[in-house]
């Protein structure tokens, strides 16, 4: 009997691990076809994280945004003994896009993070103690304010309306000292393609303003 049941958990293993990577696969294949679309990359660049667990890219555009840097990170859906322990922790599938454009934005550093996004610890926002931080609200989204520059906290307030559009934003920086915008979004499957325009008309504007 331990002999048999020994047998049908490593069975049942080797399914889930086949299961889990062609999940991603299929998953990462979905969201890359989605921002390639989106963007229209010059001769865009891959690098695999491995093991299926999603992509580093680089988009070279012509337009008001030079490039575009990405990490497209899945859950490890083929570790079935790890994957609850991940949910558990808050842990989703992520996606990080920078948007490199030339112009110029308000002196400092700025971000919005969705308090979703601090409760389950994707907040990736390292800033000084003396950073301001104020909380602020847009159609029923709390988002935690971090800026030096009040200048560039009125320029995220500013766009509150257009990022509480973009359903599964995690968090958005204003970098000047790279000329750079970074969003990260929970990428889902029946939200990710409106959720990517969205988050491409928003950086645009910045660029425009």
């Amino acid at each position: 009997m331990g002999f048999t049941i020994i047998v049908l958990l490593s069975v049942g293993l080797g399914i889930a691990v086949v299961v889990g990577r062609r999940f991603n696969r299929t998953r990462a294949q979905l969201y890359i076809r989605i921002l390639e679309e989106q963007f229209s990359p010059v001769a865009p660049e891959y690098v695999t994280l491995g093991r299926e667990l999603g992509y580093g890219f680089e988009y070279n555009l012509d337009g008001p945004v030079d490039r575009v840097e990405g990490i497209l990170t899945l859950l490890p859906r083929y570790a079935p003994l790890y994957l609850p322990i991940a949910r558990m922790l808050g842990r989703q599938d992520l996606l990080k896009l920078t948007f490199h454009f030339p112009g110029t934005l308000p002196a400092g550093v700025g971000a919005l993070v969705h308090t979703n996004c601090t409760v389950s610890r994707w907040s990736s926002v390292e800033h000084d103690d003396d950073w301001r931080e104020e909380t602020v609200e847009q159609d029923g989204q709390v988002y935690t304010l971090y800026y030096y520059n009040p200048i560039i906290a009125e320029r995220l307030r500013s766009i509150l309306p257009k990022i509480s559009e973009i359903k599964n934003l995690n968090q958005i920086t204003l970098d000047s000292r790279r000329n750079s915008v970074t969003v990260f979004v929970t990428p889902q499957q029946n939200w990710i393609k409106l959720d990517v325009e969205r988050v491409a008309a928003l950086v645009f504007s910045l660029t425009a303003a």
